[in-house]
């Protein structure tokens, strides 16, 4: 029996040819939360950009100069680059500082924010700030 494609199947070929490309921002404390995120996010058919490694929860600091520390910032901007919209995991309501850098890079380079605890978004990041500055009040936070 000749298999046939319909529109659903068309679809389902188009989408998976460009899936949405996630970039995860957080605290490096926040292992488990990114490693959940990861997950969850590619079970949704989300390419995921992720963090090279958790310095804080593994203890690396010892390995990382604030040079590497430095380039390792401006990588992961670039990964945001590449990204469609980030996911910042705000555990706890947490926003250090290279995260928040990495949210204003995401903004002002129109990207979509969004949120791993919608109801802990610190002042300053809400919609209506997103809104302000990309036109895209509808997207934040999801």
């Amino acid at each position: 029996m000749a298999y046939r494609r319909g529109a659903a199947d068309a679809q389902h070929v188009t989408r998976l040819q460009r899936p949405k490309i996630v970039c995860l921002c957080g605290s490096t404390k926040f292992k488990q939360e990114f490693e959940e995120a990861n997950v969850r996010e590619t079970f949704n058919e989300h390419v995921v950009l992720s963090v090279c490694c958790f310095a804080h929860a593994d203890n690396l600091w010892s390995l990382i100069t604030p040079e590497m520390k430095s380039k390792l910032d401006e990588l992961h901007k670039r990964k945001i680059d590449l990204a469609d919209e980030i996911l910042v995991l705000n555990v706890g309501g947490y926003i250090g500082d290279s995260t928040k850098s990495e949210i204003a890079h995401a903004i002002k380079t129109g990207k979509k924010v969004r949120w791993l605890d919608p109801a802990r978004i610190p002042a300053g990041y809400g919609a209506e700030d997103h809104a302000t500055k990309t036109g895209q009040k509808e997207d934040l936070p999801v």
